[in-house]
């Protein structure tokens, strides 16, 4: 079959990354001829504060930026070259062209993992991860998961409808998270299955290369743009492994 996946595959994350990964040998692994498809950001559907980006005051914060100027700078470079990494490295790994590719056309679609059902993110409401639009026989999901979107925010956002609609076009539906299994049961009115994400049921052994060991002793870091890293998080990291005699390894 030529399956075609929908899956957050285009994220500067290594988790983003592993997920995608794993979900495409697997299927590999199983016969078919599997590739990822892109979609693009939607409306905004969320009443709440999720979607909701606060004015950014440029002259009350530029003293403060001024002062962090070399560490800002480091920063932007790190940036730039996690940024390239990925394209040059990493999502050719995943057979991604850079040309993206939004048809909704296969024998097959699988959507998911990752917060594939979090319609309540920037990316906005994106109307083919919840099965609309698509023009294949058969519809799964698998390890979706809403995020932080909850069955509360579809009843608040009148999305109940909307999402289910498409959802029932599934032929299957697994979830990877309690929270994501209450809102698509709400919006489809039946159970659905709670699954272990691709990530955790591929063995990534024989893509290690081989490497000195990390000796003993430390506490490892793993975060990602905008998160934990303000300061009062990243001190008490420190502190945590300071009182204890250990070091910190961030991946």
């Amino acid at each position: 079959m030529k399956i075609a996946i929908l899956t957050m595959h285009r994220v500067v994350n290594y988790g983003s990354f592993m997920q995608a990964f794993a979900m495409k040998r697997t299927l590999e692994g199983l016969g078919h001829d599997v590739e990822f498809r892109d979609f693009l950001p939607g409306p905004p559907r969320h009443r709440g504060n999720n979607a909701v980006v606060a004015p950014r005051n440029l002259l009350k914060k530029l003293p403060g930026k001024l002062a962090r100027l070399g560490s800002a700078l480091e920063k932007a470079r790190f940036k730039s070259d996690l940024q390239a990494m990925f394209e040059n490295t990493v999502w050719p790994l995943l057979g991604v062209p850079s040309a993206l590719n939004t048809s909704l056309k296969a024998d097959a679609f699988v959507i998911g993992s990752d917060e594939v059902f979090n319609y309540t993110q920037s990316l906005g409401y994106v109307r083919s991860l919840f099965g609309h639009d698509i023009d294949a026989p058969l519809i799964v999901a698998y390890a979706a998961s809403a995020g932080y979107a909850n069955a509360e925010d579809a009843v608040a956002d009148d999305m109940v409808e909307e999402l289910g609609s498409g959802l029932k076009r599934m032929a299957h539906i697994g979830v990877r998270d309690e929270n994501t299994r209450r809102l698509v049961e709400h919006c489809v009115g039946h159970a659905v299955d709670m699954v272990i994400d691709p990530t955790l049921i591929y063995d990534f052994e024989p893509h290690i290369p081989a490497a000195s060991p990390v000796a003993p002793g430390y506490v490892l870091v793993y975060a990602y743009e905008g998160r934990m890293d303000a300061p009062d998080e990243v001190e008490a990291v420190k502190s945590y492994a300071r009182a204890r005699g250990l070091r910190t390894v961030s991946v």
